[in-house]
Protein backbone atom coordinates (compact mmCIF):
# COMPACT_ATOMS: atom_id res chain seq x y z
CA UNK A 1 0.00 0.00 0.00
CA UNK A 2 2.71 2.54 0.30
CA UNK A 3 4.36 1.18 -2.70
CA UNK A 4 1.05 2.36 -4.61
CA UNK A 5 0.87 5.64 -2.64
CA UNK A 6 4.43 6.58 -3.90
CA UNK A 7 3.47 5.89 -7.70
CA UNK A 8 0.38 8.18 -7.59
CA UNK A 9 2.46 10.75 -6.20
CA UNK A 10 5.35 9.93 -8.69
CA UNK A 11 2.34 10.46 -11.68
CA UNK A 12 0.97 13.41 -10.14
CA UNK A 13 4.68 14.84 -10.37
CA UNK A 14 5.24 13.94 -13.93
CA UNK A 15 1.86 15.00 -15.31
CA UNK A 16 2.25 17.16 -18.56
CA UNK A 17 2.12 21.03 -17.76
CA UNK A 18 -0.14 23.49 -19.25
CA UNK A 19 2.30 25.37 -22.07
CA UNK A 20 3.04 28.98 -21.53
CA UNK A 21 0.51 31.54 -22.56
CA UNK A 22 1.22 32.77 -26.14
CA UNK A 23 -0.49 36.11 -25.85
CA UNK A 24 1.88 38.99 -25.70
CA UNK A 25 1.24 41.52 -22.50
CA UNK A 26 -0.50 44.45 -23.22
CA UNK A 27 1.61 47.94 -24.07
CA UNK A 28 0.67 50.50 -21.97
CA UNK A 29 1.56 53.99 -23.38
CA UNK A 30 3.05 56.47 -21.78
CA UNK A 31 0.98 59.21 -20.47
CA UNK A 32 2.56 62.97 -20.76
CA UNK A 33 2.19 65.94 -18.62
CA UNK A 34 -0.76 67.46 -18.79
CA UNK A 35 -2.38 64.44 -20.78
CA UNK A 36 -4.80 63.24 -17.77
CA UNK A 37 -6.28 64.66 -14.09
CA UNK A 38 -3.49 62.90 -12.16
CA UNK A 39 -0.51 64.09 -14.70
CA UNK A 40 -1.22 67.53 -14.82
CA UNK A 41 1.42 70.36 -15.56
CA UNK A 42 2.05 73.63 -13.69
CA UNK A 43 1.68 75.88 -16.76
CA UNK A 44 1.33 75.53 -20.73
CA UNK A 45 4.73 76.10 -20.62
CA UNK A 46 5.50 73.35 -18.48
CA UNK A 47 3.77 71.31 -20.36
CA UNK A 48 5.06 72.38 -24.20
CA UNK A 49 8.79 71.71 -22.52
CA UNK A 50 8.24 68.45 -21.33
CA UNK A 51 6.15 67.21 -24.39
CA UNK A 52 7.41 69.35 -27.26
CA UNK A 53 5.56 67.69 -29.98
CA UNK A 54 2.00 68.15 -28.45
CA UNK A 55 0.23 70.81 -29.96
CA UNK A 56 -2.50 72.82 -28.82
CA UNK A 57 -6.07 71.90 -26.94
CA UNK A 58 -6.69 71.27 -23.52
CA UNK A 59 -4.59 70.05 -21.02
CA UNK A 60 -4.58 69.37 -16.94
CA UNK A 61 -3.05 71.93 -15.35
CA UNK A 62 -2.21 73.10 -11.69
CA UNK A 63 -0.65 76.06 -11.31
CA UNK A 64 -0.24 76.49 -7.62
CA UNK A 65 -0.56 73.41 -5.69
CA UNK A 66 -4.46 73.14 -5.58
CA UNK A 67 -7.04 72.29 -7.38
CA UNK A 68 -6.22 70.26 -10.76
CA UNK A 69 -8.19 71.93 -13.73
CA UNK A 70 -8.59 72.14 -17.85
CA UNK A 71 -7.28 74.99 -19.56
CA UNK A 72 -6.77 75.14 -23.56
CA UNK A 73 -2.87 75.87 -24.31
CA UNK A 74 -2.23 77.17 -27.30
CA UNK A 75 1.28 75.64 -28.18
CA UNK A 76 2.16 77.13 -31.46
CA UNK A 77 1.57 80.59 -31.55
CA UNK A 78 5.57 82.61 -31.01
CA UNK A 79 6.99 78.88 -29.75
CA UNK A 80 4.02 77.84 -27.81
CA UNK A 81 3.35 77.83 -23.55
CA UNK A 82 0.65 79.98 -23.55
CA UNK A 83 -2.62 79.80 -21.60
CA UNK A 84 -6.20 80.89 -22.82
CA UNK A 85 -7.50 83.28 -19.13
CA UNK A 86 -9.93 84.49 -21.45
CA UNK A 87 -11.95 84.29 -24.70
CA UNK A 88 -14.37 86.69 -25.67
CA UNK A 89 -16.64 86.44 -28.98
CA UNK A 90 -18.13 90.01 -30.50
CA UNK A 91 -22.17 89.32 -31.66
CA UNK A 92 -23.63 92.32 -31.40
CA UNK A 93 -24.36 92.72 -35.17
CA UNK A 94 -26.21 95.64 -35.52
Amino acid sequence: QANRLLDIVIIRQTKPTKPASTTKPAITTPVHTGEDQAHPGQSCKVIKTENPHGGSGLYWINPDGGKVFQAYCDQEFDGGGWTLVYSYKFTNYL
